[in-house]
């Protein structure tokens, strides 16, 4: 494996040792998935279904001159000023109401498979995971089309300063206002974004950087500790967990 190799020394012994235990994993944390997505989704669709119902049914009250108490008449209502279904009254109230049902089954769904997706990826992190601290190499790059920042990571057994050894070559490698500069750092963004986890094997953007240290783009300088857990089995790629805001990294 190119990449991740093996345990080594690390800052953070006692963390470490929490991660190791499935509750102490999942407290640490802040674990989100494909269910997580879906619910905000459903739930800004109910929201802003209920906000739309609201303000129509309070319109329409306003244009009859009828008070608050009559609210019931046009909260379902669907029916346009012609009499016919309107389909802006349709979805404003039938929307949230199909909804409903489906935030709540992922809630379910989210509530009982929660800890088996927590776990696995606890076992993966026994299988090679550490804690990683960011290195910002204030090089600016284009992270989901925003423009965001370009950090280092060194895998385990990789020393320190390699890393910042990669970091001062990186800078040297973009500091000079040239074609070559400007194509590096479209390598470098196109590497980033084009890896299908968040941290990715520096090689892979230049072959001269050393082995064990991991490249990604963030958008903030915020949560420079996470949790890295290996994917895909052939070391060259990390996917990077938060951990929760009370959680000692002493």
């Amino acid at each position: 494996m190119l990449g991740v190799k093996g345990a080594s020394a690390s800052r953070y012994p006692q963390l470490e040792a929490v991660l190791l235990t499935e509750e102490g994993f999942k407290r640490s944390i802040r674990y989100a998935d494909g269910f997580d997505a879906a619910l905000t989704g459903v739930v800004s669709v109910v929201v802003m279904g209920v906000v739309l119902n609201l303000s129509l049914t309070l319109y329409r009250l306003d244009r009859a001159g009828l008070p608050m108490r009559f609210l019931w008449l046009y909260l379902f209502d669907v029916r346009g000023p012609g009499g016919t279904v309107d389909a802006l009254f349709w979805a404003a109230v039938w929307v949230p109401v199909i909804a409903v049902p489906v935030m709540v089954g992922l809630l379910i769904a989210r509530w009982m498979t929660r800890d088996g997706s927590v776990f696995k990826v606890c076992e993966q992190y026994r299988r090679g995971g550490f804690v990683a601290e960011l290195v910002p190499t204030d090089i600016t790059i284009f992270v989901k089309d925003k423009r965001g920042l370009l950090f280092m990571i060194a895998g385990p057994g990789a020393a320190a300063e390699s890393v910042q050894n990669a970091v001062r070559h990186m800078r040297a490698r973009v500091e000079p206002k040239s074609r070559e500069a400007r194509l590096y750092l479209r390598g470098l963004s196109a590497t980033v974004a084009g890896a299908d986890c968040p941290a990715v094997l520096a090689k892979k953007a230049d072959p001269g950087l050393p082995d064990g240290i991991f490249i990604t783009g963030q958008l903030t300088r915020r949560w420079p500790v996470r949790v890295a857990v290996p994917v895909g089995g052939d070391g060259t790629r990390l996917k990077l967990w938060q951990l929760q805001k009370d959680v000692p990294l002493a």
